[in-house]
Parts: structure tokens; sequence; C-alpha cells
């Protein structure tokens, strides 16, 4: 939609910078759908609905915002994304095939027995994924402590997290949110 391009441009024009990609905003959140969709099909669960909605949010960070090599996704100078909200796995899987972390066909396996695409992702399977995520309220101490990382070793990257509103009773995230006040992260 003409409103997401401009959420879009918003991101871009506030600091994110454009990951490289010859698609406009539209066409690659349509594409992160087109993923989306046949994983959403094979599992029956009731929250699919915000998978979905998530897709939109993470496709915008790694179209416009993150700075990421998906040819060297271990590259030091990489922004940092966690998927606090482990059950979202399927929208960050779908994003990351778009981007070429790793082939569109492995999206065919999710679900399956023995699939590098658990429920929950699995940092030492996939490439692009910084963090095993899932346990309800971990991620946002995971990304602070990233966020420290970078300032006490001087280096530039940033580290995003997208939490599920389900965590946030959580005493762990406003620890970490307390923390990331208190230094300024």
């Amino acid at each position: 939609t003409p409103k997401g391009e401009r959420i879009l441009d918003a991101i871009a024009a506030s600091g994110g910078t454009k990951a490289a990609s010859e698609k406009t905003a539209i066409q690659v959140s349509r594409d992160g759908q087109v993923y989306m969709m046949p994983m959403s099909a094979v599992i029956s669960d009731p929250r699919q609905n915000v998978v979905l909605r998530s897709g939109d949010i993470v496709t915008a960070l790694y179209a416009r915002v993150l700075r990421h090599d998906p040819a060297n996704p271990g590259w030091t100078g990489r922004d940092r994304f966690l998927l606090s909200a482990g059950h979202k796995a399927l929208a960050q899987y779908a994003v990351l095939a778009l981007f070429d972390y790793f082939p569109a066909e492995v999206l065919d396996t999710y679900g399956a027995f023995g699939t590098v695409l658990q429920g929950h992702p699995d940092m030492k399977k996939l490439p692009g994924v910084e963090a095993n995520t899932g346990a309800l309220g971990h991620g946002t101490a995971i990304a602070a402590g990233m966020a420290m990382a970078a300032r006490t070793s001087v280096e530039s990257w940033r580290t995003f997290v997208l939490l599920g509103d389900g965590e946030l009773a959580e005493g762990s995230n406003w620890e970490a949110f307390a923390m990331a006040a208190h230094h300024r992260l």
C-alpha cells in the first residue's frame, strides 16, 4: 500500500539504510508474503495471523534499515536483529530466504521432521539468525547485551529486537529495558 511505502521511507529517512535491492519496498513485502503463505498453511496455530503481520516489519528492517550482507552473514559490521517472539520464526525465515541467506527451496521443508526451519529460530542451523529465541522475555536481554557489546567494543553496528505483546509481562524484559536506559543504548 502507499501507506506502507511511506512508513518504509520514514524509517529510511530517520537514519536507516536501504539494503542492496532494486525492488520497491512493496514488491519486497509481497515477495515475503508469498514465501510465508505456504509455510503458514503447514501448521494449525491460531497465532499465525500475528506471524503474517510481523512479516512486513521484518521485511522493512531487512529491506531498508539493517546493514547486512547475505554473502557474509558473520560480517562483524552487520546490524543485529533478534526475533524475541521466536514463534514468529516463519516471518524471519521468509525474509532470510528472500534476501538469499539460504535457498528459497528450503522453505518447502518447514514443518517437516528434521528440517532446519524449526518452530523457533536456531542460530546454529541457519545463517542470519543471531540468537536462539522463543523463551519469552529473553530476546530483550540478549539484544541489550549485544548493544552493550557494540558500545564497549567501539563498534558501529546497531541492535534491533522484535517483541511479542505476550512477553512484555516478563520481568527480564523490564530489567533489560532499565539497563538499556541506564546505559543509553
